[in-house]
């Protein structure tokens, strides 16, 4: 029956363990004749890890294809290193089931039940995540409340989900402040360019937004503001303003460059005071 349990712990279920339309958790059928009426209740208290890897591993393949934006699909890939570390705790119980065909299922609870807690709170992350539809810097607001858990395990979870979310603002922050560069295609970036109809500043032209980039090259008079609605609870007002000031002068200063090298093409002098 071990066996059996493992498959329904990797949210297979089957003819001893199947899901019940009710509850959607998966749970021993009942009244089976060799299973003894105390075990029931042990059971089901560790196959209902099986659903919570299941609804998780749906979020995970579903990211793979979707076009959504690139905070939910680093959610998404946090979440699968979650779940491979949950794999292999699982291949490591079958091993040592078939190096001991007595094993009990205490043991089996024994080395699961760090998971007990933490896929059950990582599902509910990721549901109310996809229910509110949140986004960039929401999404990292809402990891960064789950790491000031006291439990050392399911902080580390949360705090290696918000690590993966992280890198996915390093690189935006990093390609607007060095380069002048807003790479912001699904609009999640606490940064965001005013179109030539919002600025009231004269002669800015064309907008600079091209498939969610706004280039270098535009005019230094593009005008940009912080969407506070994308900032991170937990990023400061000042350090993000200071992020625009810095990404701001890049593109001041990569207008000039290019000024000058078409200048230099041309053969005409430039001054600058």
């Amino acid at each position: 029956m071990i066996h059996e349990l493992l498959l329904a712990l990797n949210g297979c279920h089957g003819d001893v363990f199947v899901c019940n339309k009710d509850t959607g958790m998966i749970e021993v059928v009942d009244e089976l004749p060799f299973i003894h009426p105390s075990e029931v209740q042990l059971l089901n208290k560790i196959c209902r890890l099986g659903t919570y890897y299941q609804r998780l591993h749906l979020f995970v393949e579903k990211q793979q294809t979707a076009e959504n934006g690139l905070y939910i699909k680093a959610l998404a890939n946090g979440v699968d290193e979650i779940l491979n570390a949950y794999r292999q705790t699982l291949l490591r119980v079958e091993e040592e089931a078939y190096s001991d065909p007595h094993m009990p299922l205490t043991h089996v609870r024994e080395q699961l039940d760090e998971y007990q807690l933490v896929l059950p709170r990582v599902d509910h992350a990721v549901h109310v995540t996809q229910q509110r539809k949140w986004r960039g810097g929401q999404i990292l607001t809402h990891i960064h409340e789950q790491c000031t858990s006291g439990d050392p395990f399911l902080k580390s979870t949360f705090q290696r989900l918000l690590h993966v979310c992280h890198k996915v603002l390093y690189q935006q922050s990093s390609a607007w402040m060095l380069h002048g560069l807003l790479l912001d295609h699904s609009n999640e970036f606490f940064i965001e360019a005013i179109s030539s109809s919002e600025s009231s500043l004269p002669g800015d032209g064309e907008s600079p937004i091209r498939d969610g980039v706004v280039e270098a090259s535009a005019s230094p008079l593009s005008c940009y503001r912080l969407r506070s609605l994308m900032l991170p609870s937990y990023l400061p007002v000042r350090v993000a303003e200071k992020i625009l000031f810095v990404g701001e002068a890049a593109q001041i200063f990569n207008f000039t460059n290019m000024k000058t090298m078409n200048a230099s093409e041309k053969g005409i002098t430039v001054y600058y005071c």
